[in-house]
């Protein structure tokens, strides 16, 4: 990935990292050197994240294994009828114990354990998994589960192998909050906040939280990927849909396996979807074990230059986002949403899930079929100007298909918004040293307006402007929130116009600025303006 220059900030460890697969650890043999790996990751600019599943080895010889050492003293575990602990299998090669997570004592365990954990690898943040709460048996591995009531209710509604206990715990196991019954759903849930607050604690500054499982309100603490998909062209498509939802769940920060998971998948198939993938709020490739290589850069030429190409777009467009997710964690909202939720009185937009949107701005179209040499798109009854060249859609509130190449992914600016930008780089520490920018798609009022959100990246400093441009070309760009000390390090160095006349004279802060063009397709482009990004200006265009 870095001889290849494709853009990417995290380098995951799965449950393959640890030593037999026994949380906390790391395999002496196999992974050797991690902890100084990862050290050289970060000099890179690149951050590591590593796994955790709920479920601890009860094998292990007593006095060896401090997880489940201090599991047993703390008395952490979910419990069967009889009091003792409920005993399930999963990865490890022993039996397992389950954390009560509703538990003030479980809290405490799991967030020691995490601190414990970094002081051996310098992690950034944790992923966990596995905290449906998955099991590969039925129930207890011993006695499965008791019929009665509980376990068996008269009226089941549909679910699984018509069980309610199938692959996981009994519904008659008993934790802190009831019985397993009324709190399964709620399993991920009471994980994600023990974790979010180890992390944090461990890693010293602002991190996150990734988590399988997740419930209402889980947002609050954690993101979401969408779990165990296929390396298929429907799980493609489909993957939209599950990004709409948890955006509609209050989890925005979301994505699926890009690539998919499970099966072997194709260059064609990867290629588009690592075009779609960076467009993920979440944007993650991860495969399953033992199936063919599909980081972009196991694949050929073009399918390196085609990933690199999308991911260069992401990082290009990655102020806009993080101002996305900045709104959604102050005031609420969504990141990703369908087409319906801004144009919602057009009933054609109701059914479309092969499009969506980055806020109100962004139009997002991939390409989602095998073989496909066009491309059909809808464009709602807005002004919406093309990503690449600036030029002017010319269908509006209708359906448009056009030809495509393997390159394709179409993307398309709404007018009236302003979107923030940055000169992209491999990583977001380096993204961060290169010049901002401000994209202007104008209205049919020939007005835009826009938010910029930025911050220090690791604790809560941040800085906040608005910006709008009128009718008559004057663009405004208001400080409101002064709050990031470094913002002064940050240069506002390019403005692009699309949608409105011919500019010949250019003034900045009432100075006459001569470094500007327009392009054939009436963009106007004003370059070189070193303008310091925390400082009010205006650009009048005439």
């Amino acid at each position: 990935m870095i001889a290849s220059e494709i853009p990417y900030d995290v380098q995951y460890g799965d449950i393959d990292i640890m030593d037999r697969r026994l949380d906390f650890t790391v395999d002496p043999i196999n992974f050797a050197g991690l902890a100084e790996y990862v050290t050289e990751l970060k000099t890179r600019g690149i951050r590591f994240m590593t796994i955790l599943d709920p479920a601890i080895s009860v094998g292990e010889p007593a006095g060896t294994y401090p997880a489940f050492d201090l599991g047993q003293e703390m008395d952490v575990w979910i419990k069967k009828s009889d009091g003792t602990p409920m005993r399930g299998r999963v990865w490890p090669e022993d039996d397992v114990y389950f954390p009560d997570f509703h538990k003030n004592a479980t809290r405490e365990w799991w967030i020691y354990l995490i601190k414990q954990f970094h002081e051996e690898l310098d992690f950034d943040s944790l992923w966990i998994d596995m905290n449906e709460p998955d099991n590969f048996v039925n129930g207890d591995i011993v006695e499965g589960c008791p019929s009665n009531s509980i376990n068996q209710p008269p009226y089941l509604r549909r679910v699984r192998q018509d069980s309610l206990y199938d692959h996981t715990l009994c519904p008659d196991h008993i934790d802190s909050a009831g019985i397993h019954y009324n709190t399964h759903n709620l399993y991920g849930w009471s994980e994600s906040e023990p974790t979010a607050t180890g992390t944090t604690e461990a890693v010293g500054k602002r991190t996150f939280a990734l988590s399988r499982a997740t419930f209402l309100g889980s947002g609050r603490w954690v993101t979401h990927w969408l779990g165990d998909n296929w390396s298929s062209w429907d799980n493609l498509h489909f993957s939209i849909i599950g990004m709409l939802q948890f955006n509609l769940f209050g989890i925005p920060f979301n994505g699926p396996d890009i690539c998919g998971h499970q099966l072997d998948a194709t260059a064609e198939l990867c290629a588009r979807w690592m075009q779609l993938g960076a467009f993920y709020p979440f944007s993650r490739n991860h495969n399953a074990y033992g199936k063919l290589d599909q980081d972009p850069a196991a694949f050929n030429g073009s399918i390196i230059e085609i990933s690199k190409t999308a991911m260069s777009i992401r990082y290009h467009l990655l102020p806009y986002l993080y101002t996305l997710l900045a709104q959604h964690s102050m005031k609420g909202g969504t990141v990703a949403r369908a087409l319906w939720a801004e144009f919602h009185t057009d009933p054609e937009t109701a059914g479309i899930d092969r499009q969506f949107m980055w806020g109100s701005g962004l139009l997002i179209t991939p390409v989602l079929d095998q073989g496909a040499t066009t491309l059909r798109i809808y464009i709602p009854d807005a002004r919406f100007f093309d990503y690449f060249t600036g030029w002017e859609v010319q269908v509006r509130k209708a359906w448009d298909e056009f030809p495509i190449t393997p390159e394709t992914i179409a993307l398309d600016i709404r007018g009236g918004s302003i979107l923030p930008t940055q000169g992209p780089a491999v990583n977001t520490n380096l993204a961060r040293q290169n010049e901002l920018g401000l994209i202007v798609a104008l209205d049919d009022l020939m007005e835009a307006k826009g938010i910029f959100y930025y911050d220090a990246g690791d604790n809560l400093e941040y800085f906040w402007a608005e910006i709008r441009q009128d009718r008559f070309g004057v663009l405004n760009y208001t400080v409101t929130v002064n709050g990031y000390a470094d913002m002064n390090r940050q240069v506002m160095g390019n403005i692009t116009v699309n949608g409105g006349p011919v500019r010949t004279n250019i003034r900045v802060n009432g100075v006459d600025h001569a470094e500007f063009f327009m392009t054939p397709e009436s963009q106007l482009n004003i370059f070189n303006l070193a303008l310091v990004a925390n400082e009010d200006f205006i650009v009048e265009m005439s």
